[in-house]
């Protein structure tokens, strides 16, 4: 398993853990856990507002997706049934999808799930 799944997947279950001691839903322990302080307010010596991101600048991409399985849903390692079960995820839990095909919906910390059993902001 590479780096980067085992990392995903270790913080997807820590977001999981998290949520079962608070007893608080998935997207706000990520919305308490991302919070930032808010920016500097500009003063008249502040140098111009920021530019757009060039192109070459890393893109959040994908869409935020909530799972709503009733019971856990497997991660898988390929876009089938009988592909490898890889991890899991449970109701409440927030992904973001990358791409979907033939009813899989890939995760952007690598794996495929079942898309019936996600809830979207819109199609990816």
């Amino acid at each position: 398993m590479s780096n980067r799944l085992t990392l995903s997947l270790g913080l997807l279950a820590l977001l999981s853990l998290a949520c079962s001691l608070t007893g608080r839903p998935a997207a706000a322990v990520l919305a308490a856990a991302t919070s930032e302080p808010p920016p500097p307010q500009p003063t008249k010596t502040s140098p111009p507002a920021a530019r757009p991101a060039s192109p070459t600048a890393a893109q959040p991409q994908g869409v935020a997706c909530v799972v709503n399985a009733q019971q856990a849903l497997n991660v898988r390692a390929c876009a089938g049934p009988n592909c490898a079960v890889i991890g899991w995820l449970t109701t409440g839990q927030g992904v973001i999808v990358t791409n979907q095909a033939d009813g899989w919906a890939e995760l952007s910390g690598g794996g495929w799930v079942n898309s019936d059993f996600l809830t979207c902001q819109a199609k990816p």
